[in-house]
């Protein structure tokens, strides 16, 4: 795995994250503690596969993407990112372009 692109993509899901914290008040502290944890790439495939596993999206995704409609600060619009799509497996990313779909 590229480190560096890792570490990229960990430092834009924290970003987005403080995003998401000053717009909407939205503080999503299970996915931090998952970040912290396991670091962002590894996080992204955990919160991915249980959503595979148990075909419905994530907290986080329903509530920016359906109720504050911005679908952009979500972990499966930036896992989707073509620069860092080389980090993940081709189902992980096609899951998340179904979900980003059928927003």
């Amino acid at each position: 795995m590229d480190k560096l692109l890792a570490q990229k993509f960990e430092n834009e899901l924290f970003s987005n994250i403080d995003v998401a914290k000053k717009k909407y008040k939205y503080v999503p502290t299970y996915f931090i503690q998952m970040l912290k944890q396991f670091g962002g790439v590894d996080a992204a495939k955990r919160l991915i596969q249980k959503g595979i596993s148990n075909n419905s999206p994530s907290e986080g995704f329903v509530r920016l993407a359906y109720w504050y409609n911005d679908e952009t600060l979500t972990v499966e619009f930036t896992m989707s990112k073509s620069e860092y799509q080389s980090l993940f497996a081709e189902d992980e990313i096609a899951y998340c372009k179904k979900l980003l779909k059928c927003k």
